[in-house]
């Protein structure tokens, strides 16, 4: 006697429900992203008039030659995290995966290389400003002539080698 095994019928068929396709997007996401945008715009407008100001109007000494580079630093670093913010507020927006994960992973990236860069640069800062009261007659008289640009080529070097 053989025995005629069927599967049981479906419970329900598989159907689109109004639930399944509402996409759920959270304020708080919206309102961190959006203050994001807006404090980085401003730190657009504040860095570029810095660059503007000491590249162009203002003599450099030792001293601008750093806040200038530090500008840079924190003008790319606002710059890719615009750009990040940007990107999320699109991601969310759109229920689906846009933008890739790897770009958003790269521009953490380079936005973390500028980052540091800034730091590295408020570091080189200190020391000066240190060096200059601690020591100011050889600051005068026997530092050397290029040793701000010096440094900082150091400096972005380094930055680039640590990320």
């Amino acid at each position: 006697m053989e025995l005629n095994q069927t599967s049981p019928p479906p419970t329900s068929a598989v159907t689109d429900t109004e639930e399944d396709k509402q996409c759920w997007i959270d304020i708080t996401d919206v309102a961190i992203d959006g203050v994001t945008l807006l404090i980085g715009l401003c730190g657009l407008v504040g860095n570029g008039a810095v660059l503007w100001l000491l590249g162009f109007h203002i003599r450099r000494n030792p001293i601008t030659v750093y806040i200038l580079n530090l500008a840079v630093a924190d003008f790319t670093f606002l710059l890719f995290a615009i750009t990040s913010s940007l990107l999320y507020v699109v991601n969310n927006a759109s229920c689906s995966a846009v933008v890739s994960l790897r770009y958003l992973r790269s521009f953490l990236l380079l936005s973390l290389f500028s980052y540091n860069m800034g730091l590295y640069l408020l570091t080189a800062i200190s020391i000066e400003r240190c060096g200059s009261i601690l020591c100011p007659l050889w600051y005068r008289c026997h530092r050397p002539q290029h040793l701000s640009g010096v440094m900082c080529a150091l400096l972005w070097v380094l930055s680039v080698a640590v990320i």
